[in-house]
């Protein structure tokens, strides 16, 4: 959030400094653990707001550094995996769930404009099935301009927010 507030976390801990990293506090989510949930991903934007993409395809928000967390969005069948925040507006991807068959895994793109009340769904253009690319990575350098990346070479560019994405080229050299 700032140069003294942070928050590190994955797997089922969340740790949270209010001092530049001098000292840190360990929050662990034993209901994670139980449950072998990970936390993927964590946006911290403000020292009062951070959110949370968890494996169990839930995102969670805390207005308390993650002592408490609520769940603004949920797809059981997509492992939640990244998150950017800008503003109100709240982006996650994320990849098909092991729990869902093969042929119907589907990565997704999840987008707020209002901090989390509601959800658009972007499956278009992501493919289906053993060939579906894995999301991983979503940065939003502007509200408008944003970039994913994933498995099976993939890199994904929006210019109007993440209503549409276009794949990029990737150019590869043939290495001796």
């Amino acid at each position: 959030a700032n140069c003294n507030n942070a928050i590190a976390a994955g797997g089922a801990n969340i740790n949270v400094t209010t001092d530049g990293g001098k000292t840190w506090t360990s929050n662990f989510r034993g209901d994670f653990a139980a449950s072998n949930y990970s936390i993927n991903s964590v946006a911290y934007p403000t020292t009062s707001k951070s959110y949370y993409a968890v494996s169990n395809g839930i995102v969670y928000s805390s207005p308390d550094r993650g002592v408490t967390l609520d769940p603004i969005l949920t797809d059981f069948d997509v492992q939640m995996n990244d998150i950017a925040v800008r503003g109100d507006t709240i982006w996650v991807c994320g990849t098909g769930a092991f729990s869902v068959p093969t042929a119907s895994r589907r990565p997704k793109v999840f987008r707020s404009i209002n901090g989390g009340a509601t959800w658009t769904t972007i499956s278009a253009p992501f493919t289906a099935g053993s060939t579906a690319q894995g999301l991983s990575d979503i940065e939003f350098p502007t509200n408008l301009i944003g970039y994913m990346s994933g498995t099976r070479d993939t890199i994904w560019k929006t210019t109007d927010g993440g209503t549409t994405w276009s794949k990029l080229p990737l150019s590869y050299r043939d290495w001796e």
